[in-house]
């Protein structure tokens, strides 16, 4: 709730990984899905690496937050990266979140996140862990087995390349997460797509 009482907007800035990366991963989890205790699996339709988690944020701080983000990002460029290896938070022995990592050892997706987070200073800074969510565990669970049975896995590791930053709102519903683009902005320009 924001100070006048009424519901925030839970917000987050995103990027997003390419549908054939996408697929592979989807393909190379699919048999996991029926031997993870308790696991609530995420669609590939909302996979995203999140670079900025707003929180829950009043409504009149919606346009200042695209303000910022256009200015994070102008000036920047294209991102490449790839697809890393199945983990889980906060450790593969207590699992609480099942993800694939995406690759920044360059520290450029760091580094877009901290441009926001310069711009954005009235939230939160969280430090970046580039992934993609593919369960919830209500219980955490010692995975080592599961992994270890289904790896490695056969994903799509070839490069590709991020060109776009989107705003995401968040509806949390009982079939799960649910979101709505509230804006996109190129990398390069900053500009609004």
């Amino acid at each position: 709730m924001d100070a006048g009482g009424s519901p925030g907007l839970r917000l987050f800035a995103a990027v997003d990984v390419p549908t054939r990366q996408k697929a592979s991963v989807e393909a190379a989890i699919g048999p996991m899905k029926a031997v993870v205790p308790g696991a609530r699996w995420t669609s590939p339709a909302t996979w995203h690496v999140t670079l900025k988690f707003f929180g829950e944020v009043p409504e009149p701080w919606l346009e200042g937050i695209r303000e910022g983000i256009g200015h994070a990002l102008a000036g920047t460029g294209p991102v490449e990266s790839r697809l890393m290896d199945v983990g889980a938070f906060p450790n593969i022995t207590r699992a609480r979140v099942l993800w694939v990592g995406v690759d920044d050892s360059a520290g450029a997706l760091k580094a877009l996140a901290e441009r926001i987070n310069r711009e954005c200073v009235f939230v939160e800074e969280r430090p970046l862990h580039a992934h993609l969510t593919l369960a919830r565990l209500k219980v955490p669970a010692d995975l080592r087995s599961v992994i270890e049975r289904f790896g490695p896995f056969d994903l799509d590791r070839d490069a590709f390349v991020i060109d776009r930053v989107t705003l995401f709102r968040s509806y949390t519903e009982r079939s799960g997460s649910r979101y709505e683009q509230l804006g996109s902005w190129a990398l390069s320009t900053g500009e609004s797509l």
